[in-house]
């Protein structure tokens, strides 16, 4: 009986060893496709950057080339957004016709899905 613990316990320890010699290699992988994908992002943001730099100089040149239409579209646009902005954020109740104009004495005697709300 005693030789069967022991090749038990000599299979569970070879079990193990390999277990991790598995693991290492999973790890080993990982570490690879990580570094991998971190240098894909690095070339990524080395390409955007050249893009915003070249869009930058060429809005650059194309403002100091024509300065006072560029400030005349930046204040349409700057009234634009405005306007729409108070429109958005100045929300009055809007009164019906009814509520305008319609005496309360008579209101009180309508129905109550023509009354006001």
């Amino acid at each position: 009986m005693a030789t069967g613990r022991t090749e038990r316990g000599d299979d569970r320890r070879t079990g193990r060893a390999s277990d991790r010699q598995e693991g290492q290699g999973v790890g080993d992988r990982v570490r690879e496709q990580m570094g991998d994908m971190g240098d894909r992002i690095r070339e990524g943001y080395g390409t955007v950057r050249e893009s915003i730099d070249q869009g930058y100089s060429q809005a650059e040149s194309l403002v100091a080339g024509h300065p006072m239409e560029s400030v005349l579209i930046a204040f349409g646009i700057g009234v634009g957004v405005g306007v729409v902005l108070t429109t958005l954020l100045a929300q009055t109740p809007r009164q019906s016709w009814s509520e305008r104009y319609m005496p309360d004495s008579i209101s009180e005697h309508m129905p109550k899905f023509m009354r006001r709300r």
